[in-house]
This record gives structure tokens, sequence and C-alpha cells, in this order.
């Protein structure tokens, strides 16, 4: 995996401003928890994400209901009491999109996947980037509470 893929460009920075200001961060994803684990440690991306609060596949198959998993967790094993108006789905799909308005999250959708910039803004999600390599703005977005 890592002799034939890489992190987006701006994710390694864009987690360690985060981690520095204290914003609280893990995954919530269709991938069962071993395979997001694997995925995660093999480009260095661990040490800014707790695991153990995420959601993934291995939790639901519906990934609209990964966002209250995930606050639960939250909550229960790092007394974390937020709302999910207070958190950021970061993806690139309309099912991100569908992920985080079920949980009543924000969203950002980043045109790094087969789905172009025009038809993500089209989604209408909370903020739309091309990609991660303004790690500024990006910052200044999933910063906001």
């Amino acid at each position: 995996m890592t002799e034939t893929g890489e992190s987006l460009a701006g994710v390694p920075e864009i987690l360690g401003r985060l981690a520095a200001e204290c914003v609280q961060q893990t995954l919530l994803t269709g991938n069962t928890v071993a395979n997001a684990t694997v995925k995660v440690t093999a480009f260095g991306l661990q040490g800014w994400l707790d695991l153990e609060i995420g959601a993934y596949g291995s939790d639901h198959s519906d990934r609209r209901k990964l966002v209250p998993i995930a606050l639960e967790r939250a909550r229960r094993l790092r007394g974390l009491r937020v709302g999910p108006g207070e958190i950021w789905v970061v993806g690139d799909t309309a099912n991100d999109l569908a992920c985080a308005r079920a949980g009543g999250a924000r969203c950002l959708l980043v045109a790094t996947g087969e789905t172009s910039f025009e038809e993500l803004e089209d989604l209408e999600p909370d903020a739309v980037l091309g990609d991660l390599s303004d790690t500024e703005t990006a910052v200044k977005i999933l910063a906001q509470s």
C-alpha cells in the first residue's frame, strides 16, 4: 500500500494543525475498523486520529448511521459531549454528505475523487474545496465549532 499510494497533499499538515488546536479527530468510514487502521497507519496518520471513537463499516453497513455511533463512543470513552452540529464529516462523494446530513453534522466535500468540484458544489455541502493543498483554508473551515 505504501508503495503505490500516498496521503493526499495537505492531509498531514491539516491533521497536525487541528491537533495543535485541540480539535478531536477520528474516522467515519465504510471500511472495517481493521482495514481503516491499516490504511491510516500505512501513511503515518494514526498519531492525529483517535481511532477508538471512530465509526466503521464493521459497526453498521449503512454509513448514514455512523455519526451517532462515533458521538456515543466519544461520550462514553472520552467524556466528550459534543452535538452533531459541532462536528465535520470530510469526504468526496454524495454518500459522505448523506452520512453527515443523516447525523446532523456539517460536511466539507473535497474534489479529490471521481466527482468534480462543480458536482460537489451542486450538492450544497457546508463547504467545498478543490483539494486540501490550501491548508490554511481547510483548517479555518474545520476548526469552526
